[in-house]
C-alpha cells in the first residue's frame, strides 16, 4: 500500500505507541482487501455499544484505546445502547465519551447528511446500504472495531464501494406493488436479500418511494446478505441492468410467514428497527410497557438488549429475524396496522409457511485480521472467545484479533 509522510510516521510510531497500534491493524486490513492507499475521512459510525454484543474482548479492545488517551479526529456518531443502564453499559458509554465521540446512540443519524459524496466509515449495516443508496456517501460496511479505528486515524483504506465500478447495479427489480407500510419496505429487501444471498446491487423500479421506506428497505437487504447498495429509478442516474426479476404482492406476503412463529399471545410489540424519525413515531399509539416505538430520541435498541418478554410483535423484518435467531424470542412479523391492533384483540390465526432452516448466527467462519497471522478464521487459529454472534473483536492468545468490515470484497 502507498502510505503519505504522516501516515508512515504513525506507523512508525513517531506521533505515540497508540496511533502506531491503529495504524499496524489498518494496514494489515488494507494489504487483505488490497487497496491501494488510505483516504482520509470526515464523518464516521460507530457499533458495538451494548455488552450483549461486544462481548469482554470488545470491552477490553475498546478500554485499550481509551487507556492509550487517543481521541477521534472525525465527525463520530454512536450505534444504540441497550436497553438496560447497567453497571457495563455506562463504562462503555464512558470509554466512548473518554474517545471524544458523540454518543448520538441512534442507528439512523441525521448528521451523516452532511457528508454527502464523501468517502465516510459506517458500521452500521442498515445505514452504510443507505447511506450508499440515498445519502449519496460511500462506504464500506465497517465492523464496529475497524470504524473506531478510522475514526482514531482519520482515514480507511480505499477499494470496494468507494470506486465507482463497485456501485454499479446488477440487476433490475421491478415490484409491482404499491409499498405503503413500512413493513412491507423491509419485507422486500428481506426478500431480495434472501432471493440472492450474495453481494449484489440491486436496481428498483418502485411506484412510489419515501425516505422512511427506502431506509427500511436498506435495513432487510442488510439482514440477510452482504447487500450495501441500491438504486431506485428517479433517484439514480445510472442505467437499469437488462437482467430483470420481477417481485408481486405473493413474494413479500411470504416473508411475514417466513419470519412469523405460530404463537398465540404477544408480551411486546415494538417498532423502530432501524430507529424511525420522530415525526413518523408521533402519529402512531402513545407507548406503555406493552409496546413502544424507538426513535432517535430513544437512545437504545432491543435487538441488542437482554429483553424479558418471550413473545413479540414488531414491523420490521430486521427484528424479527434477529430477535429470533440471536435472542432465541418468538415472533409475529406484521404490519404497522396489526401491531397496533395486538395490544387490544387476540391474534388471528395465520398460516404459517414453510419456516426458514433453523440456524444459529455464529462468530466462527468468519475473516478476522490479527497482527500475529494475517487474516485468519476464528476456528483456525482457535482463539478463545466469550463473544457474541455480534462480535467485532475476540483474542489471539493475548493479542486482539478484528473483524473484517466486508468479507464479499476480500479476494
Amino acid at each position: 500500500m502507498y502510505l503519505t509522510k504522516i501516515e508512515e510516521k504513525m506507523l512508525k510510531g513517531e506521533y505515540g505507541e497508540g496511533l502506531k497500534f491503529c495504524m499496524e491493524y489498518l494496514v494489515k486490513y488494507g494489504e487483505t482487501v488490497d487497496a491501494d492507499c488510505f483516504v482520509p475521512i470526515k464523518y464516521s459510525h460507530i457499533s458495538g455499544v451494548s455488552p450483549n454484543t461486544i462481548g469482554k474482548a470488545g470491552l477490553k479492545f475498546r478500554k485499550y484505546l481509551s487507556d492509550l488517551n487517543l481521541k477521534v479526529l472525525t465527525d463520530t456518531s454512536l450505534n444504540p445502547r441497550s436497553m438496560s443502564l447497567d453497571k457495563k453499559q455506562i463504562e462503555i458509554l464512558n470509554i466512548y465519551k473518554k474517545l471524544g465521540v458523540d454518543l448520538t446512540l441512534t442507528c439512523s443519524p441525521e448528521k451523516i447528511w452532511k457528508y454527502k459524496g464523501q468517502i465516510i466509515a459506517c458500521a452500521e449495516s442498515s445505514l452504510s446500504c443507505f447511506g450508499n443508496s440515498v445519502v449519496g456517501v460511500k462506504t464500506n460496511r465497517e465492523s464496529g472495531a475497524f470504524a473506531l479505528i478510522e475514526a482514531i486515524t482519520g482515514r480507511v483504506p480505499h477499494y470496494g464501494y468507494h470506486l465507482e465500478e463497485n456501485r454499479m447495479s446488477d440487476i433490475t427489480v421491478k415490484v409491482l406493488p404499491k409499498l405503503s407500510d413500512i413493513s412491507e419496505w423491509s419485507a422486500l429487501g428481506f426478500y431480495i436479500a434472501e432471493k440472492f444471498k450474495k453481494r449484489i446491487i440491486p436496481y428498483f423500479y418502485l411506484k412510489s418511494h419515501n425516505l422512511t421506506g427506502l431506509q427500511n428497505l436498506a435495513a432487510g437487504l442488510a439482514t440477510k446478505a452482504p447487500i450495501n447498495m441500491f438504486h431506485v429509478k428517479g433517484l439514480s442516474k445510472e442505467k437499469p441492468p437488462k437482467e430483470k426479476i420481477t417481485v408481486d404482492k405473493k413474494d413479500i406476503k411470504s416473508i411475514y410467514e417466513e419470519l412469523s412463529d405460530d404463537i398465540e399471545r404477544i408480551d411486546f410489540v415494538l417498532m423502530g428497527c432501524p430507529h424511525l424519525t420522530q415525526a413518523y413515531s408521533l402519529r402512531q399509539k402513545p407507548q406503555s410497557s406493552t409496546f413502544q416505538i424507538f426513535d432517535r430520541d430513544s437512545y437504545s435498541c432491543p435487538v441488542v438488549s437482554k429483553i424479558k418478554e418471550e413473545y413479540i410483535a414488531t414491523n420490521s423484518a430486521k427484528a424479527a429475524y434477529y430477535l429470533k435467531n440471536i435472542l432465541g424470542k418468538k415472533v409475529l412479523f406484521a404490519t404497522t396496522k396489526e401491531c397496533l391492533r395486538l395490544l387490544s384483540k387476540p391474534i388471528k390465526k395465520r398460516k404459517i409457511a414453510k419456516k426458514f432452516p433453523e440456524e444459529t448466527i455464529s462468530i466462527k467462519s468468519k475473516p478476522y485480521v490479527c497482527l500475529k497471522h494475517g487474516l485468519e478464521h476464528i476456528e483456525d487459529i482457535k482463539a478463545k472467545t466469550e463473544s457474541t454472534a455480534f462480535a467485532d473483536v475476540a483474542f489471539c492468545g493475548k493479542d486482539f484479533i478484528l473483524k473484517l468490515p466486508d468479507p464479499s470484497f476480500i479476494k
